[in-house]
């Protein structure tokens, strides 16, 4: 980590002329538990916090090189896991007619499904913030990327791994048993093992297609319990995915799938459906139906476990096309085994030029004893949150 930030700030004497851009979001976070914890019955019903967002930009004159800067500084009433600081972005790129090469801390994305992204496995997971897995750590990396018209190749060299953040002990979605917080890296897997990832974007009329291959450690880790601790184990693993999205008019066909191996047997993962338009309630209120079905075959006695394994996700987003820029999303995956379900509500809305307020629910509906996230289900909650843009 240390060498890119020598990277980063020994390039700026050339920030003595520059075109730049500087953003930031100010904002607060309202939660509200309905029900009472039954593991942990005098922690609160109710959990607030603030945060801040800086987002900095700079394109220097007469260069092709690019500087950005984002990051993440949060303050939570009750969790103590949840005050930080997050880099999740600190980068110099440089920019070429046809290739581009970036050394820093990268946020980075692939996928093309709602309900999961399981080739989306350059960054790790940062459940601080959220349990939909769609906020991440920052990745140190040396990323280099080549353009062919409509395609692009991409090559990632990760020299750091970083674990997965989780919730203080005795606070809401937290485990049962406290993480410890030395974590394992059996073999030749360790936080400085050098990861390295490919993939290939391919553009053929109305249908886009990933191939990646991803070799290093496990973003997801094995859970083992150990003198009443939770302990993480992370194993280099190999990948090899593919995502597909056929566009048409009024109809997005998805597909992830990806192949496994190195948590024993090697196993598939794959999230297949579609997204289609209905016709128009009104003259402009768009109105989308969304249907996945998510299949995966790996031994949880060897592999890090997962809920998705034979789930269908069903689901409606509405996006009004007003000047507030108001839409939602809702929607379920139910477990097809145990009737099971995880419930989502998401609704954003645009006021006063600057300011933003968003509504998210997440619901744990009929979970078991025998589930890998039993301790989750009293822990449905309500998040109110107000940003301002600056």
């Amino acid at each position: 980590m240390q060498f890119f930030f020598f990277i980063f700030f020994l390039s700026l004497n050339v920030f003595a002329e520059n075109d730049f851009s500087f953003k930031t979001e100010l904002g607060v976070d309202y939660r509200i538990f309905p029900e009472k914890s039954t593991r942990y019955p005098n922690d609160q019903n109710s959990q607030f916090s603030g945060y801040l967002k800086p987002e900095l930009e700079l394109f220097p004159s007469d260069s092709k090189f690019e500087y950005k800067f984002s990051g993440l500084l949060r303050n939570d009433s009750s969790d103590d896991a949840r005050d930080y600081f997050e880099i999740k972005e600190l980068f110099v790129q440089y920019v070429d007619d046809n290739f581009d090469l970036t050394i820093g801390s990268i946020q980075n994305f692939w996928g093309v499904t709602e309900s999961a992204h399981i080739v989306d496995i350059i960054n790790q997971k940062d459940f601080r913030e959220d349990l939909d897995g769609e906020e991440k750590l920052g990745q140190p990396s040396i990323r280099y990327r080549r353009y062919f018209d409509m395609d692009l190749f991409s090559f990632y060299i990760m020299p750091y791994f970083r674990e997965r953040s989780s919730s203080t002990f005795n606070k809401r979605f937290s485990s049962a048993l406290p993480v410890n917080s030395s974590s394992l890296f059996p073999g030749s897997a360790s936080k400085n093992h050098i990861d390295f990832s490919t993939r290939f974007q391919k553009n053929l009329g109305n249908n886009d297609i990933g191939l990646i291959f991803f070799r290093g450690n496990s973003r997801d880790p094995i859970v083992t319990i150990e003198n009443f601790n939770i302990v993480n184990t992370y194993k280099i693993i190999n990948v090899l995915g593919l995502d597909y999205q056929y566009t048409s008019e009024d109809l997005l066909i998805k597909l992830e799938t990806t192949n496994t191996n190195g948590f024993g047997k090697s196993y598939n993962s794959t999230v297949f459906g579609f997204e289609k338009l209905l016709p128009s309630i009104f003259s402009r209120i768009e109105v989308n139906t969304l249907l996945e079905f998510q299949f995966d075959d790996r031994n949880i006695s060897e592999a890090p476990a997962t809920s998705l394994d034979d789930d269908i996700f069903f689901g409606f987003r509405f996006n009004l096309n007003d000047v507030n820029d108001t839409q939602f999303l809702i929607g379920s995956n139910i477990d097809t085994n145990d009737t099971s379900s995880f419930s989502i509500l998401e609704g954003s809305r645009r006021f006063l030029d600057s300011y933003k307020l968003s509504l998210t629910y997440r619901g744990f509906n009929n979970y078991n004893n025998d589930q890998p996230f039993y301790f989750l289900k009293n822990d449905d909650y309500i998040n109110l949150n107000i940003s301002k843009f600056f």
